[in-house]
C-alpha cells in the first residue's frame, strides 16, 4: 500500500458503476485513494440514498481506499466542441441555477459522509461577452463562498480554457479556496496551453492532478486524442517534476476515458507502474 501522506495514488470512481469488486481491483493494483464522480439521487436522497451511501462507505473501508476529491456530475450534458450546443458545466444561464444547486447537494454529501474538501468540475465554455462573463463570476463566487464556509476548495478542471483565461477567473473571484485540478491531457485535447507552460504560469494553484495523456488534434480534427499515460505528448513526467518543485504533494488520480473492461484495466495497471516509478524518483 502506498504511503497516503504524499502524492497518494488513485483513480476516478464512478458511483453510477459502483460494484464492490471494482474497489477490490483498485486495492489489488495498489491504490489508496479515489475521486468520486457520477453522484446522483441514488446516493443523495431518501432512505435508499442513505443505504447506498452506507454500502459505499463500508466497501471503501474494507478495501482501504479514501475518497480525496469529488468531481461534480450533471445529467444530460452535451460535450460537443461546438460552444453553441455544448451544455457542460455551469456557464450556460439556462442550466446555471439547477447546476449550482445540484453541486451544493453533492458537496455537502461528500463532506458529511466522507470529509471530502476538494471539489472540481469543468465549468463550461466561458462567456465571450464581458458582461455575461462578469455575471457568471459573480454567481460562481457565491458558490465558492459556500464551499469556503464548509472548509472546502473549488478547483477548475482544465479543459477549453487557456492559462490566462483561468488566471482571470481566479483573480476576479478573489477567494483563497479556489484552485485548479490539472488535466494536462485536456490541454492538448482542446489544443490549448502547453502543459509545461501551464505549470510555469499557474502551478501554485494546482491542488489536484488527473493522470491522463493525449495528443493535439491533427488533420483538421476539432479535438485531440487521449492515449495511455506516458504514451502521449503531455510530457507528464516533466510536468510532475515541475509541479513537485513548486510544492505540489496532492493526489494523483488516474483517468482513462475508454469503456470499462480489460483494456481500461490494463491501462490502469500500467499507469500505476508508471506513477510508482515517477513518484519514487520525485521523492528521492
Amino acid at each position: 500500500m502506498e504511503n497516503g501522506k504524499i502524492l497518494p495514488l488513485g483513480t476516478l470512481f464512478r458511483l453510477t458503476q459502483f460494484k464492490p469488486e471494482r474497489l477490490a481491483f483498485l486495492h489489488e493494483v495498489g491504490m489508496n485513494a479515489c475521486q468520486f464522480c457520477g453522484i446522483d439521487d441514488n446516493y443523495l436522497s431518501g432512505p435508499e440514498g442513505a443505504e447506498n451511501t452506507k454500502r459505499l462507505a463500508d466497501a471503501l473501508e474494507k478495501y482501504e481506499i479514501t475518497p480525496v476529491s469529488l468531481f461534480f456530475s450533471f445529467p444530460s450534458q452535451n460535450w460537443s466542441p461546438d460552444r453553441s450546443v455544448n451544455t457542460v458545466g455551469m456557464t450556460r444561464l439556462s442550466v446555471r441555477a439547477n447546476r449550482f444547486a445540484s453541486a451544493a447537494r453533492q458537496m455537502n454529501w461528500g463532506l458529511k459522509h466522507f470529509g471530502i474538501r476538494h471539489l472540481l468540475c469543468h465549468v463550461g465554455f466561458l462567456p465571450e461577452d464581458e458582461t455575461e462573463f462578469a455575471h457568471f463570476i459573480d454567481d460562481l463566487r457565491e458558490f465558492c463562498r459556500l464551499a469556503r464556509d464548509n472548509g472546502q476548495y473549488f478547483l477548475f478542471e482544465t479543459g477549453p480554457e487557456t492559462d490566462l483565461e483561468l488566471k482571470k477567473c481566479i483573480d476576479m473571484l478573489g477567494l483563497d479556496n479556489v484552485g485548479i485540478n490539472l488535466d494536462p491531457a485536456n490541454l492538448l485535447i482542446y489544443d490549448k496551453t502547453e502543459p509545461l507552460d501551464f505549470v510555469e504560469s499557474l502551478g501554485e494553484y494546482v491542488l489536484g492532478v488527473h493522470c491522463k495523456d493525449a495528443c493535439r488534434p491533427v488533420g483538421g480534427a476539432l479535438m485531440g486524442k487521449e492515449t495511455p499515460l506516458g504514451k502521449g505528448d503531455t510530457k507528464f513526467g516533466e510536468v510532475m517534476e515541475k509541479l513537485y518543485r513548486k510544492g505540489f504533494r496532492g493526489p494523483l488520480i488516474i483517468e482513462r476515458e475508454i469503456p470499462p473492461g480489460p483494456e481500461q484495466d490494463a491501462d490502469i495497471r500500467a499507469a500505476m507502474t508508471y506513477l510508482r516509478e515517477l513518484r519514487s524518483s520525485l521523492m528521492r
